[in-house]
């Protein structure tokens, strides 16, 4: 099941309940049950499943198959599931932000996206994540690096007439000299009549693949850590 703080879950939960009670034969309820995934209502869709509404009975029996379908993903690892599906239960669950702090610090996110202003900064900053990304945008970019690259932060490839390269972030031009930093936050100034050829690479330097160590409950508490985080 996810873990999700228990005001929020209640938030969610409560309404739904309230509307279930006053009008138990209202399809439209356990077609919100399913797209939410909200467990804790087994005895409301029993009973409707006994009724004799066909589409009553169709949809609490939908409600009841996505909802232990949540229940069973929630303690596998990404890498046994389709995108497709860790996407919807990652949008439909609040997750918890507390834990997802500790898993974002121990998965190492830490290390290029700072949180921190005052930190040095390597890849996008995050510390205002949830101010400037959509939830939908946080989890592709999560799951598919290369689908998404923020602005700003396309790789760039650029090599020098002497054939070395230097392959990053292009953070200034100004004065016929080009600031590039790279993954590690360095810096490196280089003077455009030196450059034999800019390129602009389609893949983002953040790897694919990192979160797939994770289960489905603690990337939820990850992307509930970037939302909660504003300025």
């Amino acid at each position: 099941m996810f873990t999700q703080s228990p005001l929020i879950k209640e938030n969610q939960k409560t309404p739904i309940l309230n509307m279930i009670q006053k009008n138990p034969r209202e399809e439209g309820l356990f077609l919100a049950l399913a797209d939410l995934l909200l467990p804790g209502f087994d005895r409301q869709i029993e009973n409707a499943i006994d009724s004799d509404n066909d589409t009553l009975i169709e949809a609490a029996e939908r409600a009841k198959r996505l909802i232990a379908s949540a229940k069973a993903s929630a303690g596998k690892k990404l890498a046994n599931l389709k995108v497709a599906d860790i996407t919807k239960l990652a949008m439909t669950s609040t997750g918890d932000s507390v834990m997802g702090e500790k898993i974002y610090i121990r998965q190492g996110c830490i290390a290029c996206h700072a949180v921190d202003q005052k930190a040095v900064q390597k890849g996008p900053y995050l510390g205002s994540a949830g101010s400037k990304f959509t939830k939908d945008y946080l989890v592709q970019s999560i799951l598919d690096p290369n689908a998404v690259v923020a602005q700003g932060f396309q790789t760039e490839l650029i090599t020098m007439k002497d054939k070395t390269a230097h392959l990053g972030f292009v953070t200034r031009e100004e004065g016929g000299v080009i600031d590039i930093r790279n993954i590690a936050g360095i810096v490196t100034q280089i003077k455009e009549d030196m450059i034999a050829k800019r390129d602009h690479q389609p893949q983002s330097m953040m790897p694919a693949g990192l979160a797939k160590t994770l289960t489905v409950t603690e990337f939820s508490d990850l992307i509930s850590y970037l939302v909660s985080m504003k300025e």
